[in-house]
């Protein structure tokens, strides 16, 4: 049978907020692939790491310091383009666990 019948692995790669590059891979409708997401933390492991502060707000102000202005800017960027995209698909369960936020301030949906 050699290679007949297998899955066939596709690369497919797109851009994000203009330079940043995730990858994806495609198998079978019943497998899936584990990608790392560099310099990311999930906004629940954020909110535990920074207890002391009640607010999202607080802790942007905290870590970007000089540099709150333009990490805000792309947090809203970053948040509008996926509370549209959310709304037009229909993507449901999303909770601070999968939602991550990246070193210049951004948010990246995972686990879909």
């Amino acid at each position: 049978m050699g290679g007949q019948g297998r899955n066939v692995e596709k690369r497919k790669s797109f851009k994000i907020q203009n330079s940043k590059r995730y990858g994806q891979q495609f198998q079978a409708a019943s497998s899936g692939v584990l990608e790392f997401c560099a310099n990311t933390i999930s906004r629940d492991a954020l909110k535990k790491k920074y207890l002391a502060f009640k607010c999202l707000i607080h802790i942007y102000k905290r870590i970007f310091k000089l540099d709150y202005d333009k990490v805000q800017i792309r947090f809203i960027q970053s948040l509008a383009s996926y509370s549209i995209i959310s709304y037009l698909l229909q993507i449901k369960d999303r909770f601070n666990g999968n939602i991550m936020i990246d070193s210049k301030g951004r948010i990246i949906h995972i686990d879909f």
